[in-house]
């Protein structure tokens, strides 16, 4: 879209939010650069979505606006998340706009961001170090990052790690998180008109995990690809580079679009950290088995060489 085109769907955002006393908004956020707010017609969900995103909050005017609107008859209305005046989804079930207003702010997020090499996975840091924690959909990522953030490390991201290609560095991308399962009452209950948008989701923001636990950009130094296996034992394997590599890019995003790239920043990645695998069906075991790794690779790294 042109920019004066651009301008013309901000303008008629604004005038449809002016012209609807029920429509309210959320801070700038600003999502791996992607320059946002959020809209929707419901104070309470509006409130609630700040507090979600509130790590990423800016002060300013944003550059897009993200849009849920409802239109029709009450007893049957249709629900529409617009990017901008596009609209993405229309459907008659709330729950499920509420996840794509949610899908799309990730999707744009990383869909935009062209100066970093970004992974599907989570990530964790102590002390400038960051454990990242590659793998598919299942894999136990989030709950893993969510038991460390408990556990006192602070939060980087549940969902992409963005790494400078000149630093290497991981950028903060504290989105809030998805819990089920054993951590699922670290999830505080939702507003009362809350709760039907939600659709049976449990999400949290990084500070009802942990407060103060969004952690500044870290260093990779430990990457371990997860597995959850019902009845398993914790088992940690040493990972070849060859496999951690695979692994990585397995789950990159955009690597038909700059592969060399990609593939170089995720050599390095591993070059520079201790790679394993875990595999667990045991939470706590294996977030003592992360911070284990963390402390021996800490002792190793912090050691001193005695002058001679």
């Amino acid at each position: 879209m042109s920019e004066p085109g651009a301008v013309r769907c901000l303008l008629d955002v604004a005038a449809r939010r002016d012209s609807d006393p029920n429509v309210t908004a959320t801070p700038r956020l600003d999502l791996l650069g992607f320059d946002v707010e959020m809209q929707t017609p419901d104070a309470e969900l509006t409130e609630f979505l700040t507090a979600l995103y509130a790590p990423m909050r800016r002060d300013g005017t944003a550059a897009h606006v993200l849009s849920l609107t409802s239109s029709g008859p009450i007893d049957a209305p249709t629900w529409a998340v617009h990017l901008d005046a596009v609209r993405v989804i229309a459907t008659p079930a709330r729950s499920v706009a509420f996840q794509y207003l949610l899908w799309e702010a990730n999707r744009q997020a990383i869909d935009r961001t062209t100066d970093r090499v970004i992974v599907h996975a989570s990530a964790a840091a102590r002390d400038g170090m960051a454990i990242v924690l590659p793998g598919p959909m299942g894999a136990g990522k989030s709950t893993l990052v969510a038991a460390l953030v408990r556990a006192g490390l602070g939060y980087l991201t549940d969902e992409a790690v963005a790494i400078d290609p000149t630093t290497g560095l991981v950028a903060p991308y504290p989105k809030y998180l998805s819990l089920a399962g054993v951590l699922a009452h670290l999830v505080p209950p939702a507003p009362g008109r809350v709760q039907a948008f939600l659709g049976g989701q449990r999400l949290a923001a990084p500070d009802a995990i942990r407060p103060g636990s969004v952690a500044a950009a870290a260093a990779p130094r430990l990457v371990v690809a997860p597995r959850y296996q019902p009845g398993a034992s914790t088992t940690l394997e040493p990972l070849r580079p060859a496999a951690a590599l695979s692994a990585l890019a397995e789950h990159a995003f955009h690597i038909g679009r700059d592969d060399q790239r990609t593939l170089d920043v995720l050599a390095t990645m591993v070059e520079q950290s201790a790679c394993f695998r875990l595999v667990s069906s045991d939470v706590d075991e294996a977030t003592a088995a992360l911070i284990g790794l963390l402390d021996s690779h800490t002792s190793s790294s912090t050691a001193t060489p005695v002058a001679s």
